[in-house]
């Protein structure tokens, strides 16, 4: 893999519309941080949680799933500020970007949107994200190099999708847009347990 990758999995908001924290959320037998985290691994250096340090249940699955913290002092300041500790702790030429609400992602599916980095020659490219429904997806691939130059940005909490607009992109298409679907409510997640209920545990 050109460069190296390394996976943040974005995890220091407090889930208030859902009620509970979302990556700690059953999930078919397993957490959704579980089931993200293991949808990385084959693909990245390393997968690391960005989360609050005061949310004690988190880091202690973190711990079990062998994953590495980095803190975000300033959660309330939104994902913006958990994308710029990502970018800071990195030290790969690339990052990969997810939040912890997407149960139906899984390593096929990371892979395809990876591969992209050894397809052949990537030019200026500076994003790599996977395109359903003819919107962009998560999770986003970053060059480290490039997104560094937006950290002043971040920090004035700019969304990233911003930002995005700014890079030379390649997109990897996808027929179905149902794997890359997140949850914020209730019925979003319960929606989510039915989809994924056919599948192979």
């Amino acid at each position: 893999m050109s460069g190296g990758l390394t996976a943040y999995l974005l995890a220091a908001g407090e889930g208030r519309r859902f009620g509970r924290s979302k990556p700690l959320a059953p999930f078919h037998g397993r957490t959704v941080l579980d089931r993200v985290a293991s949808a990385f691994r084959p693909h990245a250096l390393e997968v690391v949680l960005v989360a609050r340090m005061e949310d004690e249940p988190l880091l202690s699955e973190a711990a079990r799933l062998g994953l590495r913290v980095v803190a975000n002092p300033n959660p309330e300041l939104g994902m913006a500020s958990s994308v710029a500790v990502a970018v800071t702790d990195c030290c790969t030429e690339w990052l990969a970007l997810c939040p912890c609400d997407l149960p139906l992602l899984t390593s096929e599916i990371v892979g395809r949107v990876v591969r992209a980095l050894d397809a052949g020659p990537l030019g200026d490219t500076e994003v790599i994200q996977p395109e359903a429904e003819g919107r962009r997806k998560h999770p986003v691939i970053l060059k480290r190099s490039w997104i560094e130059a937006f950290l002043p940005q971040l920090a004035e909490d700019t969304p990233l999708r911003e930002i995005l607009e700014k890079a030379r992109a390649l997109t990897v298409p996808f027929q179905d847009p149902l794997p890359f679907r997140d949850f914020d409510t209730r019925q979003e997640y319960e929606s989510l347990l039915d989809a994924g209920a056919g599948e192979v545990k």
